[in-house]
């Protein structure tokens, strides 16, 4: 990721900080009010790879010229964080743990927004078009026209439900598992993996907006929503609430896809965790208490629930909010 301020972060490179980051790969540097790791990997055939750990103190912003020349498509994911990405002419888009952005952004200028007080861990992945065509073997899909225009001051930015396995996938860039002289050779495995869920996901939403939600079906839907965000930790299981709803289990997996931009057991998923990262970040609760709160009965599942979430354990977040 090349940065206005190119120089003066090189100039400014650190030894590690007092509250080491997770990430041991990439370059460490420090902007006013951030201090962190960022890591850009070009694997030679038109595939590159961004990961960053970004501890936000205060509230900042830089502005990044590209390096890519025009005609490419790529994905951006906070997997821990969230912060505002705003394309030139365009409103700022979020980028958090339940929202990916699926983009094409030619034009030089895109400013990233990152909110005070967080750890921010970032995934993202850009792909030429030429590179894109022959891993499709020339058959790019359809819902991935409006990133293919011949110009070359394109600006789009979608954005994209994230599911399960897009999330897996981005959270498991973090592992230190992925070390030695095979981490690019895993890396690149996984950055290609990225980007199908996320072309994936967005193919399929697309196609999902052209069936028709019916009335009845919306407003059954969104009560469900409702109940499960207000009681993430009961044990809601999907055919339960889609016989209670009056429709087959496939066709509420269809609504909540339309309506929330993931199935229904993931919504599920992701009510849990958030409610549990807002009780780690209130730090009253001990952490038997908060996996009670969100629906598990043992802190150990709870724990591996919230790591393969978030990438990082729950004791190390309720760690950050304790007094100094």
């Amino acid at each position: 990721m090349n940065t206005r301020s190119e120089e003066a972060l090189n100039a400014s490179m650190l030894a590690e900080p007092q509250d080491q980051l997770r990430m041991q790969e990439g370059e460490h540097f420090e902007l006013p009010g951030v201090q962190g790791r960022m890591e850009k990997i070009e694997f030679g055939n038109g595939l590159f790879l961004h990961l960053a750990e970004l501890d936000v103190q205060q509230d900042s912003f830089f502005a990044v010229q590209n390096y890519m020349p025009p005609g490419w498509i790529g994905g951006s994911l906070n997997i821990l964080g969230d912060m505002q990405i705003q394309p030139p002419g365009m409103g700022a888009f979020s980028c958090s743990d339940d929202e990916a952005l699926i983009m094409r952004v030619d034009i030089p200028g895109t400013r990233y927004l990152l909110p005070a007080s967080q750890l921010i861990r970032h995934v993202g992945v850009t792909c030429t078009l030429d590179s894109l065509s022959r891993r499709f073997s020339g058959d790019i899909p359809e819902g991935l026209a409006a990133f293919l225009g011949a110009g070359v001051e394109e600006v789009v930015m979608l954005r994209v439900g994230v599911s399960t396995q897009m999330r897996n996938v981005a959270t498991s860039m973090f592992s230190r598992q992925i070390h030695g002289p095979g981490r690019r050779f895993q890396l690149e495995a996984l950055a290609i993996q990225f980007l199908y869920e996320l072309i994936e996901g967005f193919c399929g939403m697309e196609a999902d907006e052209q069936q028709a939600i019916q009335e009845w079906e919306r407003a059954a839907v969104e009560a469900l929503m409702a109940r499960i965000a207000a009681e993430p930790g009961r044990g809601w299981l999907a055919g339960q609430l889609a016989e209670e709803a009056g429709m087959t289990e496939a066709r509420l997996n269809v609504l909540f896809r339309l309506l929330a931009e993931k199935r229904c057991a993931e919504y599920i998923r992701e009510q849990r965790m958030r409610r549990a990262r807002r009780l780690l970040e209130e730090g009253k609760l001990h952490l038997k208490q908060i996996a009670a709160e969100v629906g598990f009965s043992h802190v150990s599942n709870f724990s591996r629930a919230y790591k393969r979430w978030f990438g990082e354990n729950p004791g190390r977040a309720l760690r950050r909010k304790e007094p100094d």
